[in-house]
């Protein structure tokens, strides 16, 4: 897998760097691609966080699906997303390590460490 990584002084959606990905993957001929944006930790802010769940779904072994509804808090140290399953669906996230992916992913863009927690909303 090819990585780039990147200093983007502006936030671009991940869905535009997917499809960048894509394109440079056909475009050379590669099997994988990768960006790895890295922006100034103010730009870490409540509205982004879709986009780091969106990030965890493509990362996650166990991520995806699991963040299609879901509600979160956050604050300057901390993210806790309550997602509509039950324990056992939360306690399988855990164990694939999904918090600590998602507070890697947040680290890797922004150079900030959040604590990350999953629970299960009724």
């Amino acid at each position: 897998m090819a990585q780039l990584q990147a200093i983007l002084s502006y936030q671009e959606t991940d869905s535009k760097l997917y499809k960048l990905e894509r394109d440079i993957e056909k475009a050379y001929e590669l099997n994988r691609m990768k960006i790895l944006p890295r922006y100034h930790e103010d730009f870490l802010t409540y509205e982004y966080i879709p986009q780091i769940l969106i990030e965890a779904e493509t990362v996650g072994i166990v991520a995806k699906g699991f963040f299609s509804h879901y509600t979160y808090e956050f604050d300057s140290n901390n993210l806790c997303v309550s997602i509509p399953f039950s324990k056992n669906g939360v306690m399988l996230l855990e164990d694939a390590a999904t918090p600590k992916i998602i507070e890697n992913i947040i680290f890797s863009e922004f150079g900030k460490k959040i604590n990350v927690t999953i629970k299960h909303t009724r």
